[in-house]
């Protein structure tokens, strides 16, 4: 992409419930299995908002094997203020998830025709036996990347007998939470 952005967020306001996320500049693709990711709508009676985030699952899909990616637009790691990106994360029925399930947030580099995975420690995802998790804010450092152009992606994979979901909100790269473009924090975290 020649319009890098160097900083951005997203916190999916925009999106259609139920329907395939799709947002300018982004990138949203199955690989196997035919599942993307999805806008979702959760209406808080605590709160009375409604929240709004993007969800991947196998839950329902038919076929052995879903992978699917949510990637962000190309920006370059030295140019970014904050090297790190962060975002809110929820799963849902965490002990299939975590046996036969999971999510993974990688530096995505152009390789030729290929890309290049860097898998970024973002620490330990949200986890509950049963039912949805509260959302837990994570973080990846991308200081270690150096002077790289590339994407965050989002990998879920799953099968048709795992039916965990993963679900992420408030998405920041290259700024602080609240900071720049798009939502302010949630108090969510450890």
């Amino acid at each position: 992409d020649s319009k890098k952005n160097n900083t951005f967020s997203a916190d999916f306001e925009d999106l259609v419930a139920n329907s395939d996320y799709e947002l300018e500049g982004w990138y949203n693709v199955a690989v196997e299995g035919g599942r993307r990711w999805q806008g979702k709508t959760f209406n808080n009676t605590t709160t009375g908002k409604t929240d709004k985030y993007i969800q991947a699952t196998s839950y329902g899909g038919t076929g052995e094997k879903f992978e699917c990616w949510f990637a962000t637009p190309a920006f370059e790691v030295d140019q970014v203020k904050d090297k790190k990106v962060s975002f809110d994360c929820a799963v849902y029925n965490y002990a299939t998830a975590s046996a036969n399930s999971k999510l993974e947030v990688y530096f995505l580099e152009k390789d030729g025709d290929n890309l290049k995975q860097t898998l970024l420690n973002v620490g330990t995802l949200p986890q509950n036996a049963e039912g949805y998790s509260d959302a837990k804010t994570l973080t990846g450092d991308l200081t270690s990347i150096g002077d790289k152009v590339g994407f965050i992606g989002f990998k879920f994979v799953g099968s048709e007998t795992a039916s965990g979901t993963y679900q992420i909100d408030n998405l920041y790269v290259g700024v602080e939470p609240g900071e720049g473009p798009g939502p302010g924090p949630d108090p969510v975290g450890d």
